[in-house]
């Protein structure tokens, strides 16, 4: 009879182990799972990327120090005219920051990157020439302009923006 109850105990013991193994199993399955679920709406939350027909830029707002890739993708033959580029020069007026010239007809992708800096030759003299809202319009389409903001934020390490340049 003892060894009835001893055997009984000892299955009882290993049976309470064995459940809550796999409760805590599930426990971390479902850990992952949320984590993944996570990951997945911080990847959603992080894809921003401004289109206008065949133009698209990777972001909607960047840091000083953040370079902008600008990339095409299927221009059509008739696609042709100016990418002009914009910065902010007060509250209310933009002014000309880069401007490049696309032909459909000639190249149908390309990618192009800029980086929003300081220029005394330019005068462009400090952050506050460089942060806000910029635009790119597609000068010789019909295409809509794409707007993004540069912020006050500097990409860590990098010291270019601490003083004025003129």
């Amino acid at each position: 009879m003892k060894k009835g109850i001893i055997i009984g105990g000892v299955v009882i013991i290993i049976i309470g182990v064995i459940i809550l193994a796999i409760s805590n199993e599930e426990i971390k399955d479902t850990k992952i799972v949320e984590e993944i679920k996570d990951t997945k709406i911080v990847e959603e939350i992080k894809d921003t990327k401004q289109k206008s027909g065949p133009f698209q830029i990777n972001k909607l707002e960047y840091k000083l120090g953040e370079r902008i890739f600008l990339r095409a993708e299927g221009l059509q033959s008739q696609d042709k005219g100016n990418i002009i580029i914009t910065r902010p020069l007060d509250d209310v007026y933009n002014i000309l920051y880069k401007k490049i010239p696309f032909d459909g007809e000639l190249k149908s992708n390309f990618n192009q990157m800029f980086e929003p800096e300081l220029s005394a030759r330019e005068n462009i003299c400090d952050v506050e020439d460089l942060t806000g809202y910029w635009y790119i319009v597609f000068e010789g389409t019909s295409y809509s302009d794409i707007k993004f903001e540069v912020l006050e934020e500097v990409v860590l390490d990098i010291t270019k923006f601490s003083e004025p340049v003129c």
